[in-house]
């Protein structure tokens, strides 16, 4: 994903937008929670630094989103909106490679019938 390449995971999108906020926690809540956890880790070695980085993470997303005004709604708004465009590129993907498909056998299908051509035609 060096080239600007953007994986979409619908389903996690989808089950994003709708934990986000709905019912108990909401993400605001919980990254609180996570940013003032005691003991995380228990005595694993390193774990007091892990600790101090999950809660400094979690604390930088919580004031970047106060800083932003977005709100838990925003995100999983956002979260559907990423699940509906995973959705559809895949479908538009499936669409493409079952024409470029057609065409191939198409294309394969003349020429083994000894019809000589230059070109591929395209979709």
């Amino acid at each position: 994903m060096t080239d600007g390449e953007q994986i979409l995971n619908a389903s996690a999108a989808r089950r994003a937008g709708e934990t986000t906020g709905s019912g108990g926690e909401s993400a605001s809540d919980a990254l609180i929670r996570i940013a003032s956890a005691q003991g995380l880790f228990g005595s694993v070695p390193e774990g007091a630094a892990a600790e101090s980085a999950l809660a400094s993470a979690a604390a930088s997303v919580l004031d970047a989103w106060i800083a932003n005004e977005v709100s838990v709604e925003d995100i999983s708004a956002s979260a559907h909106t990423v699940a509906d465009l995973a959705e559809e590129t895949d479908e538009t993907a499936a669409a493409i490679t079952a024409s470029a498909a057609e065409a191939a056998f198409g294309y394969t299908e003349r020429m083994m019938n000894g019809e000589e051509l230059n070109t591929v035609e395209r979709i």
